[in-house]
């Protein structure tokens, strides 16, 4: 019996070939730009690596668009803590921890890991976008935080099948929108790097999240529905009311 082989496609070898490229070299060539102040420059490297979102038919580029906006946004939160900081060394540190992103986290796709991923994006998104609050229209910050939160949900949800699952996207990316509507007149930041909504929203799409999983996985039952509700208040008490995080308004 004579076993037919499909022909490699030259032009899909040279794309794999090209994005290996990229996978290997980004992080270094972002510290590199970074280094160097090229700041808007190392954005536009991390959307070009990304090409490959684009090299199908203009149908699918929303589509691409948005299930590549999670790892985007973790790029774009890189550069700006790198960004932060003229130490080679820290500037080294995110480049290895961008690195281990692209590398380690990124390429999973269990349940675990996009939700890991998500969580990932939305927090390091969030502590990146408002640290710069203070020279970024509210406006933008509003828009920014329904865009993050929406993209982090999506990404999370894409792995189950419930028609539900857009619309709880465009809930969470609401509520991210209104936290950071009100908690922006109010900005709060613990220890001098954390700011407060980041904290708040991470706690909160922790508990939804697990939940949602186990609802989904084993079922929901009344009394895990409890104490992730008890989980979420101590939680966000604690962070709300502990005078000891040394924090700064601004």
């Amino acid at each position: 019996m004579r076993i037919l082989r499909a022909p490699i496609n030259p032009t899909s070898r040279i794309a794999a070939v090209l994005h290996t490229f990229y996978l290997v070299l980004l992080p270094l060539v972002v510290v590199g730009l970074v280094y160097g102040r090229f700041i808007l420059i190392a954005l536009v490297v991390i959307i070009l690596s990304k090409w490959r979102m684009l090299a199908v038919k203009p149908r699918y580029w929303l589509a691409n668009i948005r299930s590549n906006m999670v790892d985007i946004i973790v790029g774009f939160s890189v550069v700006s803590f790198m960004s932060g900081s003229r130490i080679l060394s820290t500037i080294l540190l995110w480049g290895g921890i961008y690195s281990f992103w692209l590398i380690v986290i990124k390429p999973r796709s269990s349940p675990l890991m996009v939700g890991a991923q998500a969580f990932i994006a939305q927090g390091l998104s969030l502590v990146a976008l408002f640290s710069n609050h203070s020279h970024i229209h509210p406006v933008f910050l509003v828009a920014f935080t329904w865009l993050i939160c929406f993209s982090a949900s999506r990404h999370f949800l894409a792995t189950f099948s419930d028609d539900a699952n857009r619309s709880l996207s465009h809930i969470w990316g609401l509520f991210g929108a209104e936290m950071a509507l009100i908690l922006g007149h109010w900005h709060i930041v613990y220890s001098g790097a954390i700011p407060q909504i980041a904290l708040v929203l991470s706690v909160i799409g922790y508990a939804l999240a697990v939940g949602y999983y186990v609802h989904k996985t084993k079922g929901l039952s009344s009394g895990t529905r409890r104490q992730l509700i008890v989980f979420c208040v101590i939680v966000l008490v604690l962070v709300l009311l502990q005078p000891d995080w040394q924090a700064q308004t601004f």
